[in-house]
């Protein structure tokens, strides 16, 4: 809605304004009138906000995310409804149009997504104060807006072909179906070319955050959603399972090392300051194609030897390793586990197939060079060292696979910091 049609929706109060008065007081005057907020003279309306906030807060409810105060939850929203607004207008600018079948195919997966049927949907929309032509058109504009980022970064991404070659290669390339990170991120955005008074505020602020987060003062869901300029922030900063390399580069050498619920940062990047948490991690649904070439140690319990006793055997033989004894020597000496422990409990390379689960487990999180921790099954209490890692035949990525992974990682770079540029270029009025 443009700023000229508010005679027409409006009542006159916001024409009776003295050109005098003082501009907080002209602020609130417009937002009792309903404006919220206006982007290069289109309208964000108050009655918007509120059912935009609603409807974030019904979905959050749904998952028992802890909710920042109304005010900051509120806030948070209409910098997402701002943000929107710059890019709906670049799209109608370009000419840019959705489909309604694309639309209809869109609400069909978010149904089965949910495991409803459309007509379920509906109604469960309905339940929570939502109406259906609400959330169509919040479907549609997320199709336009993604269509324009596309439309906007798709030239700025280039991969060579040495590039793809190198990652097609690598051990990374080699081993997608390994394990996945189900991670949650915070960013605090600087606009480009930030002067040094910006950066320093921004990174003091994040390092205070990122302070109250690690000492257990603040929840990391709860000041996502009140604080985060990411694009996931109204979903507690969740950026859902990915695997290693669908994660934003520069995360990925501290979230192979992170432990569940570790949080860390800040981390620079040329769009601000991040603060990330593991939240899970889990062997991926192909990782069968992955084999390892793997040392153990077993401490099996028997008459002489309790359970209890076999955990603490196991943890002084672990400790004699990492301080430089051989853990083949080891196994010869120790190890229950008779197969392998005349050859220094090597297993040879192990197929996730024809091991328990808990070894499974234990060998999926384990980096190469690097000693498990001790971990418990029905035969007793594990070691394992992890020496090598390989791709079953077959398993390697094609070239188109590759360049899918490369083309999504460097997309998903640039893109915080072109949403970022496009909104300081934008004339954006704030009335609440």
């Amino acid at each position: 809605m443009n700023i000229k049609a508010i005679n027409k929706i409006f009542s006159g109060s916001i024409l009776a304004l003295s050109l005098g008065m003082a501009a907080s007081s002209a602020h609130a005057a417009l937002a009792l009138d309903g404006i919220a907020a206006t982007v290069n003279g289109n309208i964000i309306t108050t009655a918007e906000l509120h059912g935009k906030t609603r409807s974030i807060k019904a979905r959050l409810a749904k998952i028992s995310a802890e909710l920042p105060d109304h005010a900051t939850l509120q806030r948070q929203v209409l910098e997402k409804m701002i943000l929107a607004e710059v890019q709906m207008q670049m799209a109608r600018e370009r000419g840019l149009q959705v489909a309604d079948t694309k639309v209809n195919a869109a609400i069909r997966n978010i149904a089965k997504q949910q495991q409803l049927t459309v007509k379920q949907l509906q109604d469960s929309l309905k339940q929570q104060g939502i109406s259906f032509s609400e959330f169509r058109k919040s479907v549609h504009n997320d199709l336009l807006i993604s269509q324009l980022q596309q439309y906007e970064l798709e030239d700025r991404v280039n991969i060579s072909d040495r590039e793809l070659e190198n990652f097609v290669n690598s051990p990374s390339g080699q081993n997608q179906a390994g394990i996945e990170y189900n991670v949650a991120h915070i960013l605090f955005s600087v606009p480009e070319n930030p002067d040094p008074k910006t950066l320093n505020r921004k990174r003091n602020q994040a390092q205070q955050i990122a302070t109250q987060l690690k000492s257990g003062k603040a929840k990391f869901s709860t000041t996502a959603i009140a604080k985060s300029s990411g694009i996931n922030a109204l979903q507690g900063g969740k950026l859902g399972w990915r695997k290693i390399d669908d994660l934003p580069t520069i995360f990925v050498k501290h979230v192979v090392t992170m432990l569940p619920n570790e949080i860390y940062g800040p981390i620079r990047s040329p769009n601000g300051f991040h603060i990330i948490k593991l939240l899970a991690k889990r062997v991926g649904k192909q990782a069968l194609g992955i084999e390892s070439r793997v040392q153990h140690i077993l401490i099996a319990p028997n008459d002489k030897l309790s359970l209890a006793k076999a955990q603490n055997k196991i943890v002084k033989i672990r400790s004699k390793i990492i301080k430089g004894a051989s853990f083949a020597k080891l196994a010869k000496e120790f190890s229950n586990e008779t197969s392998s422990a005349a050859s220094g409990g090597d297993l040879g390379w192990v197929n996730p197939k024809n091991v328990l689960a808990a070894v499974n487990k234990a060998i999926a999180r384990t980096k190469v060079d690097t000693i498990s921790e001790p971990f418990k099954t029905t035969l007793g209490w594990h070691i394992i060292k992890v020496n090598e890692r390989r791709g079953q035949q077959g398993s390697k990525l094609s070239k188109n696979q590759a360049l899918e992974i490369l083309h999504q990682r460097k997309f998903n770079g640039i893109l915080p910091i072109w949403l970022t540029t496009i909104k300081a270029k934008a004339k954006i009025e704030v009335f609440i």
